[in-house]
């Protein structure tokens, strides 16, 4: 389903115009719209889970070892 979904995504990315009927549409079913953002959301995936912190540049390593810790408390 989720796969139908990112396609359904896709196509109507190329199609801005039937892309804003749709969103208006689903819009104006909470319930609908809230679960469909939820399935879509990439965050989900595996590899927004993983941070390495040597790829971040010296500065943000720093504010994020200062977040992990207070988070680590």
């Amino acid at each position: 389903m989720k796969s139908l979904l990112h396609l359904a995504k896709r196509f109507l990315a190329k199609h801005p115009g039937l892309r804003r009927r749709v969103v208006n549409a689903i819009y104006r079913i909470p319930l609908l719209d809230m679960r469909l953002r939820a399935a879509l959301d990439e965050r989900d995936h595996p590899a927004w889970r993983r941070v390495d912190v040597n790829d971040l540049p010296e500065d943000v390593r720093t504010v994020y070892a200062r977040l992990r810790h207070r988070v680590h408390r």
